[in-house]
């Protein structure tokens, strides 16, 4: 009986106990002694049991299972009751903490509803792009039904005249950066067109292995800017003509708004689903927290969207300052004292280059406070984006003062996929990864900037 999870009870046949064994670390403490000769109810009073009910439940040959909740040093505490009579008098009682099994229980309820009623419309596919899944929202956007669109290829959905292309570009954006973001353009079940804001990543297991890909889609609107239409001017009229312009002006500075709110609210959606794989213990859990703070690192990017009238800019400056800020928050030991000196004023980055640079700078950063901070009691963090528009180059630095890296390091031999995540990134943005060890270890990371930067 030592080893057995359980605690055994065994109460004779007056319904009082006759023998207790607690395991050891059982959430509950029970006194031995003190329970001999009383009653179940009398030493465990939230059973909700009584000596009759469970008399009658074991009139037959059968095992009498009953879960009950009681309030334990940390919390609640789950048990699972099995009773079977044992002989002709006696009667064994196994009790079970089942508080973790619960505890996944409602984490899939929660995932369940949160799939099922979201307004995004959410669909997983495997890793060969054939749809497994998908929710109500997504029957209702794509207009498929959950069996109707198991087993159709996303470039069937994607696609559109040249599904060739969509699978090289979406292949590619998976490979390097665990992630696709597009406002893409949809076949619709009856044929029409339709066009979505979408983002899909990539899941992993404990071992770093893709499992699926789930993509989160809201319907664009592009219409969002006729929605505050102007009035008309009267011809000749300049007061009018400057309304007119501050209006459209205005309705564009709206419709833009809309548009960065409905991509950020993608990711935090598929953040959030992240989140509850993250609550548990172990790799696999640490494996889901990393996938939600790369999510987050994106989400965060489109709060620094600026315009020239395409959406086309990010103040890549202040997204660093806010991102160091979170990073130092939840990745910093506690005891540690570390400083970080920002190198970033008013870089301005397209934003089809600033995803990959941001997912790069969210990995290095994370590297350099997780275990760059780990046995050190100070640290100076450096972090550095240079532009030189006259090579068309670019470079992103990060130091730290945290000692010389692990003997035998080398970019592909380094554990996780942090770093596979960089080396695959900077070979999409036609760069490349160096690091320079010693007493200060750096990373730098070089990319091309597009022509018209």
């Amino acid at each position: 009986f030592g080893a057995s999870p359980d605690m055994i009870v065994v109460l004779d046949d007056s319904k009082r106990i006759v023998e207790l064994i607690p395991p050891v670390d059982f959430p509950l403490q029970v006194d031995r002694e003190a329970s001999l000769g009383r009653e179940l109810g009398e030493v465990f009073p939230d059973i909700g049991v009584s000596p009759q009910q469970l008399a009658e439940a074991l009139g037959g040959e059968g095992v009498f299972q009953h879960g009950f909740r009681v309030a334990g040093e940390g919390g609640t505490v789950h048990l699972e009751l099995r009773a079977a009579r044992s002989g002709s008098s006696n009667t064994v009682i196994l009790m079970r903490d089942v508080s973790r099994a619960h505890e996944a229980q409602t984490k899939l309820k929660w995932q369940a509803l949160t799939f099922a009623h979201i307004g995004d419309a959410i669909m997983v596919a495997d890793m060969r792009g054939r749809v497994i899944d998908w929710n109500p929202a997504a029957e209702k956007l794509f207009g498929y039904t959950k069996s109707e669109a198991v087993g159709l290829g996303l470039h069937e959905i994607y696609g559109g005249d040249d599904p060739a292309a969509f699978r090289n570009e979406f292949t590619e954006a998976i490979r390097s950066a665990q992630c696709w973001e597009s406002r893409a353009t949809f076949v619709h079940r009856d044929g029409a067109a339709g066009q979505c804001d979408v983002v899909f990543v990539t899941l992993r297991d404990e071992d770093d292995t893709p499992l699926a890909l789930v993509g989160v889609n809201r319907e664009a609107r592009p219409e969002a800017e006729a929605e505050v239409a102007p009035p008309l001017p009267r011809q000749g009229d300049a007061t009018d003509k400057e309304m007119v312009a501050q209006a459209t002006a205005t309705a564009t500075a709206t419709a833009r708004a809309e548009i960065h709110g409905r991509l950020r609210a993608n990711l935090k959606t598929i953040s959030t689903l992240l989140g509850l794989q993250a609550r548990g213990e172990g790799v696999g859990a640490e494996t889901a927290r990393a996938g939600k703070g790369r999510v987050d690192a994106l989400a965060m990017l489109q709060s620094h969207m600026i315009g020239d009238g395409q959406f086309a800019r990010i103040d890549f400056g202040a997204y660093l300052k806010e991102l160091i800020g979170e990073l130092l928050e939840r990745e910093a030991p506690e005891e540690a004292d570390v400083t970080v000196r920002l190198h970033a004023k008013g870089v301005i980055l397209p934003a089809g280059l600033a995803m990959p640079v941001a997912l790069i700078a969210n990995e290095l950063l994370c590297n350099a406070f997780r275990h760059g901070c780990a046995d050190c009691a100070e640290v100076a963090v450096e972090c550095t984006i240079e532009l030189d528009a006259q090579t068309g180059r670019g470079w992103l630095m990060v130091q730290d003062d945290a000692g010389a890296l692990p003997l035998g390091f080398t970019l592909g031999s380094a554990p996780g996929l942090g770093l596979k995540i960089v080396r695959g990134l900077a070979e999409r943005i036609g760069g490349e990864v160096e690091v320079e060890d010693g007493i200060e270890s750096e990373f730098r990371v070089g990319f091309r900037l597009p022509t018209r930067a």
